[in-house]
């Protein structure tokens, strides 16, 4: 699939309130805008599922030896 196709379906899966939410999360954000949907994804769904609450949190479950997106 085309990156454009992957944003539209990626982004029909929130509500207009929970894509403000997400998108002022940097990580997110910077997933996002890299056309990392996989990372994207990791990162949206806790956070819109309610199972962490902070950013700290978020990164402490997805932090993986390596990334530099944390770094």
């Amino acid at each position: 699939m085309n990156p454009e196709t992957e944003r539209k379906k990626f982004r029909r899966q929130f509500n207009d309130e929970q894509w403000l939410w997400l998108t002022a999360n940097a990580e997110f954000k910077a997933a996002w805008e890299t056309e990392n949907f996989v990372r994207a994804g990791e990162i949206a769904n806790p956070l819109i599922k309610g199972e962490v609450n902070t950013v700290q949190q978020l990164r402490r479950r997805l932090h993986k030896p390596g990334d530099i997106l944390f770094e």
